[in-house]
């Protein structure tokens, strides 16, 4: 029996997607890799693609009930999008019959083959990771043993903004409406479903962010990482207990020394990741200084 996809969903053609896809590939050469992406990165060699666009027709509605109003500053555009990623999820996983799935933000670097992760976590219906006691959860690295959740997620998105912008501070206790508290909440409500694995003990741990998990000692502002037989490990802090990591989120600024923590299996992937590299430069970054020259006349949007 095949394991179960893997899916990352990503607008645009960030310098640090040819890694994720690279890294995801080699470390799971069996797993179907998707990519839900756009025309921007609809290139990428070694990644099935599909155009979230095509399953945007739930995510456009709710745009109407999540306006500027909800997250008022320059972040608001990105931040919708957060939001209606998941109703393009919900609509592809069930166009395409998929029911369990490995989500992980296009930050996220794979290290080990998932389905270990999917029979350690078998009796949840989805996992997302919390500190503390919230009030955003993320779901950066996601099992999915249960799609129809995804569905109840974007249930619960469309009642929150069917509030008024008090109603919704007051019930939800915070300002900044991420998607992540929509997360949080579908954890609340699902206490025996969606699983936090931030709190999970084990043999291994699920990396809440490398900039962000103060579980692990750390190096240079970020989760220090040793390095055993290519896969990583993580000394908890206060204790000389070793962890190994299945995954590391490259959250915010740690983005840009993903590179440096790619572990790639064999000439042909190196290739195709070079390839791809080399691709997305040639397509973007002319762009880019076409647009800047004519101030953004020629390729609108980019």
């Amino acid at each position: 029996m095949p394991p179960p996809p893997i899916i990352l969903i990503h607008r645009g053609d960030s310098f640090y997607l040819a890694h994720t896809i690279a890294q995801a590939r080699s470390s799971n050469p069996e797993s179907r890799l998707i990519l839900l992406g756009d025309r921007s990165n609809s290139f990428y060699l070694g990644v099935e693609h599909h155009r979230y666009e095509d399953y945007f027709d739930e995510a456009r509605e709710f745009a109407k009930l999540f306006t500027y109003e909800y997250f008022p500053n320059y972040q608001y555009p990105w931040i919708l999008f957060c939001h209606q990623k998941y109703f393009a999820l919900r609509d592809f996983v069930g166009a395409q019959g998929i029911d369990k799935f490995l989500l992980i933000d296009s930050d996220v670097l794979l290290y080990e083959p998932i389905q270990a992760c999917f029979r350690h976590y078998s009796g949840a219906r989805m996992t997302v990771s919390c500190p503390e006691t919230g009030p955003v959860a993320h779901a950066a690295f996601a099992v999915v043993n249960d799609s129809t959740v995804i569905g109840e997620l974007c249930t619960l998105y469309t009642e929150m903004f069917s509030q008024s912008v008090s109603q919704l501070r007051e019930s939800t206790a915070t300002t900044m409406f991420y998607e992540m508290v929509g997360l949080f909440l579908l954890m609340k409500k699902n206490r025996s479903g969606v699983l936090n694995t931030y709190f999970e003990e084990a043999n291994f741990a699920i990396n809440h962010s490398m900039l962000e998990d103060p579980r692990f000692e750390y190096a240079d502002a970020r989760v220090r990482i040793d390095w055993e037989e290519g896969k990583p490990m993580a000394i908890k802090r206060g204790t000389a207990q070793r962890k190994h990591l299945p995954a590391l989120h490259f959250h915010g600024k740690a983005k840009y020394v993903i590179k440096s923590h790619l572990q790639l299996k064999g000439l042909r992937l190196r290739v195709e990741h070079l390839l791809n590299r080399i691709h997305s430069a040639l397509r973007k970054y002319p762009v880019r200084l076409l647009n800047k020259v004519s101030a953004g006349r020629m390729f609108p949007g980019i």
